[in-house]
């Protein structure tokens, strides 16, 4: 008897629990995605460390093939390292799956962002994925004109770093732009104030600094109000 009842004590607080957190993830969208963005992060990278390695293998063929048709003769070695040989010169890929660490941040932001559907989903990895993929590869590629002295090669080589940061955010920006224009970059609203008739943008902030005494029966109309615009409630706590 006493196991049944601590048991529904325990179903109990955690059914309390998450209806607390479900509900501070609809009243701070901005505060949840962030927090889910460092979770999934973390869970990604550690993912990534483990299977990292066969992505740069991936890369590596892929790399080797359109070298060979570009007329290098750069061969792939894998034998627990990963490396090319270029002109007696080793180009060595050890801890590039490090580097290659913004899939895993894509990731992380598409699984990140709330309300986002499964189709939608699959939608931004079919086209996220091979766009990282393809700018792994020229970035790769782009080495060997890079050790023969060509100078657009350098300007490709020394931008790669900041693109390689940035690439999953943009791409996370274009594929997710509803959200991130609701969440990041809202839409400024006039409302016509429920005491004075005046349409104000920052209604709130009109409400608190205009009519600082309100008598009941204008708390009730400013209450009612907001019952009636439920996305002033969000902004009261962002």
């Amino acid at each position: 008897m006493n196991t049944k009842k601590s048991i529904q004590t325990i179903f109990f607080q955690m059914k309390s629990l998450w209806s607390h957190v479900s509900g501070f993830f609809k009243k701070g969208p901005k505060t949840a995605f962030i927090i889910k963005f460092l979770i999934f992060s973390i869970v990604f990278f550690i993912i990534w460390t483990q299977i990292g390695n066969y992505y740069t293998l991936g890369i590596s063929y892929v790399s080797q093939f359109l070298l060979k048709g570009m007329g290098y003769d750069g061969t792939l070695h894998h034998n627990g390292e990963i490396y090319f040989i270029y002109r007696q010169g080793r180009i060595n890929l050890e801890n590039t799956e490090l580097i290659n660490f913004n899939i895993a941040s894509f990731l992380a932001l598409i699984v990140a962002t709330p309300l986002i559907r499964k189709h939608r989903i699959l939608k931004s990895l079919a086209w996220g994925l091979p766009i990282l993929f393809i700018f792994h590869v020229i970035t790769l590629v782009v080495h060997f004109p890079y050790y023969d002295g060509y100078s657009w090669a350098r300007m490709i080589v020394s931008f790669s770093g900041i693109t390689n940061m940035a690439l999953p955010f943009i791409l996370w920006i274009a594929l997710s732009h509803d959200f991130v224009l609701k969440v990041f970059i809202p839409k400024k609203r006039a409302y016509q104030c429920p005491l004075c008739g005046e349409s104000k943008i920052g209604i709130l902030e009109h409400l608190k600094t205009v009519h600082t005494n309100m008598d009941k029966k204008e708390q009730q109309k400013v209450k009612l109000f907001i019952d009636n615009h439920p996305q002033l409630k969000d902004k009261k706590h962002t």
